[in-house]
């Protein structure tokens, strides 16, 4: 069986009762990994900075790497997006960007309701990159991983200068 996310669906409705069952503990244990270290880092962030505002982030399974925000300050991040980093440096960075655009009031202002094409980088992505970096450099993240994350997405979405 074909574990893609793009293929999750069109497998699973070919399995019996016994193996739905199965595939749904096997399925959900990664997200719940994945969700735990999550929220530790998400901890290690929000302690080490002020914010206003209380973020909560929930990873659902997807290979896509767009984020979803809602009003009431969830965001919720593909697996594919966390897949990318390598370490967790790299996952405090992609979760501070998140809530740097709650931080600059994108969201609010409805200038970033969800990412666009990669190719179409504005100047609140740039911004939000920045205030990404202030954020995961407070919580005592390495600025070393953050710049080789950003530098492997080079070919993904243009670099902000």
């Amino acid at each position: 069986m074909d574990n893609t996310p793009d293929t999750i669906y069109q497998d699973y409705q070919f399995l019996s009762w016994s193996q739905q069952i199965r595939w749904w503990l096997i399925f959900w244990g990664k997200i719940s990994v994945m969700q735990k270290k999550v929220d530790v880092i998400l901890q290690k962030i929000t302690s080490s900075n002020n914010f206003k505002e209380k973020y909560k982030f929930l990873v659902f399974q997807s290979s896509s790497t767009q984020v979803l925000h809602t009003k009431n300050k969830e965001i919720y991040i593909p697996s594919g997006l966390l897949v990318i980093a390598k370490n967790n440096d790299q996952i405090a960075f992609i979760l501070s960007h998140e809530i740097a655009h709650w931080e600059n009031q994108d969201i609010r202002n409805n200038q970033v309701p969800i990412h666009r094409s990669p190719w179409q980088i504005t100047e609140a992505e740039c911004l939000a990159d920045k205030k990404a970096i202030e954020i995961s450099l407070l919580a005592q993240y390495s600025r070393k991983e953050i710049d080789a994350l950003l530098l492997s997405l080079k070919n993904e979405r243009p670099v902000c200068e």
